[in-house]
């Protein structure tokens, strides 16, 4: 039976909700105590039986799982592959946790679907820092999928082509949940959208580079970084574009910065190297969840996103 070691607030949907799967009872609380100051909903579970129990009662009322990778029964990983094939758990995302993380086994991490590695012991810093960019990432896909479609879903059939401009993070939330009306799977479309956006304005239009945003997720200071950006003169003009284009049987996204352009090339494959850091895997979540290509022209500023549509007429 699941136990919450941070007491639930009932109806406050404002506070994150993270589900940790475990059956280990001294991590369980060592990792409820780094989760306190972090004021978040904590529920338990130690089995994969009992936490996919916990998913259908909550389906959409988990932002985040922290996941052992040795569990009685069904594993860690045996979790994650069958987490990841419902498109109403896709977007959650999973930090795996590991006594032994030789590269063999973070690869296995990453391909079964996880986020974000730790290694146990965990590291205090390392591990709240991992959590809260997880969270911020659940939070605005959240948003994104909070926000009212404003033409009803039906209509969007009827769209062939169309361009959209955009600047702010909440104008990527409103394209990213209008836009994935017009896929099969809304929730992935939409998770990989925000994700193709964020990018186009963060990295592009405001230049914020990889080590930059590393930094800024340790510090928690990521999003005000971002709104300070776009006020300086060097950056307010900048605005990104995407445009659609729905044909017989797929539809294609083109994602447009007016920045210099980035090294996409090591960021299209989630790298092991990478699995300890709060950040760098948006772009290859899009290609491996969302959709069924994706491709940057040189120098970076310019990405194509494709969805087949299977058995369209």
């Amino acid at each position: 039976m699941s136990r919450s070691r941070i007491k639930l607030s009932e109806g406050a949907t404002a506070r994150a909700r993270i589900l940790l799967v475990d059956d280990d009872l001294v991590n369980l609380k060592l990792v409820a105590a780094l989760l306190e100051p972090l004021d978040i909903d904590l529920v338990t579970a130690e089995s994969a039986e009992e936490a996919f129990s916990l998913l259908r009662t909550l389906p959409h009322a988990v932002d985040l799982i922290l996941l052992d990778r040795l569990l009685p029964g069904v594993s860690g990983l045996e979790f994650l592959h069958i987490l990841k094939q419902d498109p109403s758990w896709v977007h959650i995302p999973v930090v795996i946790q590991t006594a032994d993380a030789t590269p063999a086994q973070v690869r296995e991490g990453i391909d079964a679907g996880a986020a974000y590695c730790l290694i146990k012991p965990v590291d205090p810093t390392q591990f709240q820092a991992i959590v809260r960019s997880a969270l911020r990432e659940a939070r605005e896909f959240r948003l994104s999928r909070e926000r009212p479609v404003l033409v009803g879903a039906s209509r969007y059939r009827l769209l062939r082509d169309a361009c959209f401009e955009f600047q702010t993070l909440s104008d990527a939330r409103e394209l990213a949940n209008e836009l994935s009306m017009l896929c099969p799977n809304p929730e992935t479309a939409s998770l990989g959208l925000l994700e193709l956006i964020v990018n186009a304005i963060e990295h592009g239009n405001l230049e914020i580079s990889f080590g930059e945003k590393s930094r800024l997720c340790r510090l928690d200071s990521w999003q005000a970084e971002v709104e300070r950006r776009l006020m300086l003169p060097a950056y307010r003009g900048r605005f990104g574009s995407i445009s659609v284009t729905r044909a017989r049987d797929s539809v294609t996204f083109v994602v447009r910065d007016q920045g210099p352009g980035f090294r996409w090339q090591d960021f299209l494959e989630f790298q092991p190297s990478r699995a300890f850091e709060p950040n760098g895997r948006g772009i290859a979540l899009a290609k491996g969840v969302a959709f069924s290509e994706l491709w940057y022209d040189e120098p970076g500023n310019v990405v194509t996103a494709e969805i087949h549509l299977e058995g369209a007429s």
